[in-house]
């Protein structure tokens, strides 16, 4: 997980924003409880230092991060008790194109829903999942304004948490593609959304995508390619399948 922090020049109020570091085949369940519970306890004030494992935690930070486990067992419960749509089940067990794109019309999902989906893909029919994002600054003609990473950096076994310093004017004009692959074998299934930074993020972040597009290995792409394709920024969205968002 990355720690953003967006600094007012004029007046020196910062806003923090956490961002979701890239990964592959993991566990959705343990991957978003771990950065729900870091998240939690950096919000709540556990300093940096017991964070980083630099210090034991204090009887404090201790009680944060029992409460910050238990803030993510309810929110975990309230994802395993929505319902997935049947066509999203079905797309798991489908291997044409041509049915995955009629499974797909129609549906409304929520990312919250989506969420859900991936931990019974994960659960109940052993699909991983990936993230990879994609990003361009290459809008900034301001290089004073690009941004920088900061001499922090957390690690342990269960989570990373680096502090970086954005500018306004960085976030306005960043494009960020993300795209979650559930793999299970040779078989995948890829989600994307295209945010903002200030516009929105998703899931538990509370803050929502416009939309989604859909891939996978029915359609004759090659995983690897699409990979390499986020990682050099293009656009991959023209002419993929659409997923309705829904209010929620």
């Amino acid at each position: 997980m990355i720690q953003h922090v967006l600094s007012n020049r004029k007046t020196g109020e910062k806003l923090v924003r956490f961002e979701e570091s890239d990964f592959e085949r993991e566990n959705p369940i343990k991957h978003y409880g771990n950065e729900i519970i870091v998240k939690q306890m950096i919000l709540n004030g556990v300093p940096w230092e017991e964070m980083s494992g630099e210090k034991t935690l204090s009887e404090r930070s201790t009680t944060i991060f029992k409460d910050a486990y238990a803030f993510w067992i309810d929110m975990k419960k309230r994802f395993r008790e929505l319902k997935i749509p049947g066509n999203l089940i079905r797309l798991l067990k489908s291997r044409s194109k041509t049915d995955q794109q009629r499974l797909l019309e129609r549906l409304v999902l929520s990312p919250e829903l989506l969420t859900s989906f991936f931990f019974t893909a994960y659960h109940e029919f052993g699909f991983t999942l990936s993230q990879y994002t994609s990003q361009d600054y290459s809008k900034i003609s301001d290089t004073r304004k690009t941004p920088t990473d900061s001499d922090r950096d957390t690690k342990d076994e269960t989570a990373v948490s680096r502090k970086t310093i954005l500018s306004g004017a960085a976030l306005k004009h960043q494009q960020v593609i993300v795209a979650r692959i559930i793999d299970k074998g040779t078989q995948w299934h890829c989600f994307f959304t295209r945010v903002n930074p200030i516009g929105g993020e998703e899931t538990w972040s509370g803050k929502k995508p416009s939309r989604f597009w859909y891939l996978s290995n029915a359609f004759g792409e090659d995983r690897a390619e699409l990979v390499q394709q986020l990682k050099t920024g293009d656009d991959l969205l023209d002419n993929l399948p659409c997923i309705t968002l829904a209010d929620s």
